[in-house]
């Protein structure tokens, strides 16, 4: 009987170097071995995968049935990402497993992973062969009179390394935490915490529940699209053909009810033509392909609202402010006062 928290690996056997890709999420699973025994927690598969959004790095389908890894960049297939850098995602994707949304109680969990295994390759820990049997898992191996030490480093080095990393992409071990944001107001960590959410909506699939987790496959799994199988399009052919017909006019008005513009303005946001990403309605580019906002005709009925001459200007999107909102409204600029 396997007793492995990750009971399952899968390469990408088509990509080149596979049997090393196989190897890096054995490595991986080692390292991550004690935090999932500490909380309970299995992943049924480990499983590689390569989508074409250049911006997804792991997806947690099902809480843990299968958590998917990107471990090789986009623009070459034959190498590998930084070891931490995945780790860094793993780790994510298992927070996943227990929460779902981008939000303040699945960050705190996340900074207890990623503390729980600095503290583990602080104290030399760096995994074991994977089958191996007669070492005890756990914090048990560092005394307690280093645990505070060993804890005290690991969070210098997380802040150290979180000055020198860019905001975007995979998360590094160590990386940035919400302890930085005591120092900011209510509004600033607010803001923050809203920027952060939607960067790690583009890297991260997030937690994807599926319907059977029964069937597996060995290709890469990206974000399900909804299709339509094709039996149930001969079933509904069949169907329609027996339905009498409507007079013309009844015909028009369903086609004309049930065709959606996709690039309408909208009060509530707009619909991206290149990539069809519904964005706010202050977004003045995709948040996802970074296209421009197509212009509407119906932008010169608009009334211009006057800016009192306290309000401030974005220097990164020139948007006139309130005075009252130290973030930018469009592209959340935090203003440092």
């Amino acid at each position: 009987m396997n007793n492995d928290p990750v009971k399952e690996y899968k390469a990408l056997v088509k990509k080149p170097r596979h049997d090393e890709a196989l190897q890096l999420l054995k490595r991986l699973a080692s390292q991550v071995k004690p935090v999932l025994i500490n909380h309970n927690w299995t992943i049924k598969n480990l499983v590689e995968f390569f989508p074409t959004n250049p911006n997804l790095l792991g997806m947690n389908v099902n809480r843990g049935w299968k958590v998917n890894l990107r471990l090789r960049p986009h623009y070459d297939e034959t190498q590998f990402l930084e070891y931490e850098d995945i780790l860094g995602t793993l780790l994510h994707e298992m927070a996943h497993i227990v929460r779902g949304p981008h939000d303040e109680h699945f960050y705190k969990l996340l900074d207890e992973l990623k503390q729980e295994t600095e503290l583990l390759m602080a104290s030399g820990y760096r995994g074991e062969g994977f089958y191996a049997d007669g070492h005890l898992l756990g914090f048990q191996s560092v005394p307690r009179y280093m645990s505070n030490g060993i804890a005290a480093k690991a969070a210098e080095k997380r802040l150290q390394t979180s000055k020198i990393m860019l905001p975007t992409g995979g998360i590094r071990l160590g990386g940035s935490s919400s302890s930085g944001n005591t120092n900011m107001t209510p509004a600033q960590a607010a803001a923050r915490a809203a920027q952060k959410r939607q960067q790690d909506k583009v890297w991260c699939g997030g937690s994807v529940e599926q319907e059977s987790a029964g069937a597996s496959s060995s290709a890469p799994v990206s974000p399900a699209v909804p299709s339509l199988p094709s039996d149930n399009v001969t079933r509904k052919r069949k169907l329609s053909s027996n339905i009498p017909e409507m007079d013309t006019q009844s015909k028009r008005k369903s086609r004309e009810t049930s065709v959606i513009d996709l690039t309408a303005a909208d009060k509530d946001g707009w619909a991206c033509p290149t990539c069809t990403f519904f964005n706010g309605p202050i977004t003045l580019a995709c948040q996802i392909c970074l296209t421009q906002r197509p212009h509407d005709d119906d932008d010169d009925d608009i009334a211009v609202v006057a800016v009192s001459d306290d309000a401030w200007s974005c220097p990164q999107c020139t948007l006139k402010n309130e005075k009252k909102w130290t973030a930018c409204v469009a592209c959340h600029f935090i203003q440092l006062r």
